[in-house]
């Protein structure tokens, strides 16, 4: 097994809320390896086609998923959504992309600390799925708090993953994702 390392983060400059997931999947890497040297080095996120974060992310803006099915829609989407992405996990070793099997996993919180710092207009940190919410454990939201306050940054309950190998119906994904990312927001 080979140590996997996470993308650059997306964000623009109306980003509001930060999404963080585990660490990207082997086809979200195999294909950010594809534009590694092409003139758009955006990265892409949630390239696995039963991966649903952009059918999520899409109905929660009242979008058509087909719409998102371009490089260009999906930024546009997570503009609309004025949402960030990014990981927790630094490096980690992982046989497939299953987050039950990340073995030694490297998180920076400084770098994610400075990523929020230097976005002043996230206030919102959100986890995809449980195991980024443990590895961003309570301790580090505490710590985050504290070192950004007296900016207020709220930390939400991890929103149910968007994997594939989660066999929730995505009806009930996308009616919990919005009621998390919206109905919580503080």
């Amino acid at each position: 097994m080979t140590t996997k390392e996470r993308l650059k983060p997306i964000v623009n400059n109306d980003s509001e809320i930060l999404i963080l997931g585990s660490l990207p999947g082997d086809k979200t890497l195999e294909e950010n390896k594809k534009i590694e040297n092409g003139e758009n080095n955006m990265p892409k996120y949630y390239c696995k086609s039963s991966n649903r974060f952009w059918k999520i992310i899409a109905s929660l803006q009242n979008q058509d998923s087909e719409s998102v099915f371009s490089d260009a829609g999906k930024l546009n989407l997570l503009k609309m959504a004025r949402i960030a992405l990014w990981d927790v996990c630094k490096t980690a070793v992982r046989k497939n992309s299953d987050d039950k099997n990340i073995k030694n996993a490297t998180f920076d919180y400084e770098s994610i600390k400075n990523f929020v710092q230097n976005n002043p207009n996230i206030k919102t940190i959100a986890f995809n799925g449980k195991k980024a919410s443990k590895i961003f454990s309570k301790k580090y939201q505490e710590k985050m708090k504290t070192e950004l306050f007296p900016r207020q940054i709220n930390f939400l309950p991890y929103l149910p993953s968007s994997s594939g190998l989660n066999r929730e119906k995505l009806d009930r994904l996308i009616d919990d994702w919005k009621e998390i990312l919206y109905q919580s927001k503080g």
